[in-house]
């Protein structure tokens, strides 16, 4: 009787301790992040673990104390920890929206980041559904009583992962980089869609009529080159003019659907509206601002029009 009392214990210490993991190819659980998580969270249950970067970067959702939680962890240190708070919407939020072009979405999915906890800052991160599209609302302000200047941005980006480690990258995308001996890295990030389709951003460095410049080019998940900033391009000499003159269709119509930009308008065309072109590669990024700059929206997209994220900024 002792002895099946104690295999019950062990399979029920077993089950309150469980860990998945959702990466499928991954040779068994990366017990260093676990220690990490434990480390911070003793009590932490359930604990399921995404990779993000192959060996390297994990997301980590767990239980402890009844609350459920979301992070980013590598072998030696969790950051960008979230409280979930599904069933309640900062009323704050919504009073703020509602007088901003941005009004009339709906929310979901509210956490709050822990770190901000002993500070007067709160930092909250919902999924906004507005005009059809699904962003990633990340909403940051100040609660004191008199005092409170807050702001939000929304996209399609759910985590960036800055990364300085060329080699961290694919290698579709590492051989695009060497097979240009004009380019040269510099520093990147890896981006997270909401889908977990991932997008590569490189910033590199060339040389361009004698002067050393910093340009951006972001990859698919695929490895293909589907933007690049307007540095590759730019004139010798300032120039208040756009490059273009007319968009693509399929850009115009996305404009012209999105009801919420009526009121904006390019304020500086020679940075608001480019066409990026490197290497037979063209792309766009539109900058439109409302208010000021209190709403701005960037919209990037590839050379048949395809848009590849759309950022909305607003300060209340």
């Amino acid at each position: 009787m002792k002895v099946i009392l104690f295999i019950f214990c062990l399979l029920m210490l077993g089950a309150c301790n469980q860990v998945n993991d959702l990466q499928p190819d991954l040779p068994g659980i990366p017990e260093e992040a676990i220690g990490v998580v434990k480390k911070e969270f003793p009590n932490a249950t359930d604990i399921i673990l995404k990779t993000l970067l192959d060996k390297k970067i994990w997301e980590v959702k767990f239980t402890s104390e009844k609350n459920r939680y979301t992070a980013l962890a590598n072998t030696s240190k969790m950051w960008e920890t979230f409280r979930a708070n599904h069933d309640s919407v900062p009323a704050l939020l919504g009073e703020l929206l509602g007088g901003t072009s941005f009004q009339g979405g709906t929310f979901s999915v509210n956490s709050e980041d822990i770190a901000f906890y002993s500070t007067g800052e709160r930092r909250n991160r919902l999924v906004y559904s507005f005009k059809g599209t699904d962003y990633v609302f990340d909403w940051q302000r100040y609660n004191g009583q008199n005092y409170r200047p807050t702001s939000a941005n929304f996209e399609f980006a759910m985590y960036k992962l800055a990364i300085n480690d060329f080699q961290d990258f694919p290698a579709t995308v590492k051989d695009y980089i060497l097979a240009d001996k004009g380019l040269a890295f510099l520093n990147g990030e890896i981006r997270i869609l909401l889908n977990y389709e991932k997008q590569y951003v490189i910033r590199v460095n060339f040389t361009k009529n004698d002067k050393l410049l910093t340009g951006t080019m972001l990859f698919d998940e695929k490895g293909a080159l589907r933007w690049i900033s307007r540095e590759f391009n730019q004139p010798d000499q300032y120039s208040p003019e756009s490059n273009i003159d007319s968009l693509p269709d399929p850009i115009a119509r996305i404009l012209e659907q999105s009801e919420e930009l009526k009121s904006f308008q390019y304020q500086s065309p020679e940075t608001d509206k480019w066409r990026g072109e490197y290497n037979g590669v063209t792309s766009y990024y539109l900058k439109l601002r409302n208010k000021g700059n209190a709403e701005v929206c960037e919209l990037y997209f590839d050379k048949d029009g395809i848009l590849l994220n759309k950022r909305y900024f607003v300060s209340f």
